[in-house]
């Protein structure tokens, strides 16, 4: 599993922020299962970065199991459709799918 240096947990928390504002702003029924998990992540990361202590190891393994489970398959971020009874959202989307992109490349195994 990679471990992230400082700078790499500043910009994952910079795009975990920007994920979860645009799906705060999207009219979801209820609020997505998998917000949680990304809610986690970010406070996780301010805690360190905040604290400056701890095992970066434990962090960058407690990110990805909070990753992992943001996207599970039934009730995660793959299950979620984004506004589907409306026309004229592609845009939306792809900024969906943009942002959801940006926090997974740090999760890609290298």
């Amino acid at each position: 599993m990679r471990t992230f240096t400082k700078e790499e947990l500043k910009t994952l928390r910079l795009s975990i922020t920007e994920l979860l504002e645009f799906v705060r702003c999207v009219k979801w029924k209820d609020e997505p299962y998998f917000y949680r998990f990304l809610d986690n992540m970010k406070n996780n990361i301010e805690i360190y970065l905040y604290t400056q202590s701890g095992e970066v190891g434990l962090l960058c393994e407690i990110l990805s199991r909070d990753w992992q489970a943001a996207n599970n398959r039934l009730t995660g971020i793959p299950s979620c459709e984004l506004m589907p009874e409306k026309e004229g959202v592609w845009h939306l989307h792809c900024k969906y799918r943009e942002l959801v992109a940006d926090v997974g490349r740090y999760f890609l195994e290298k």
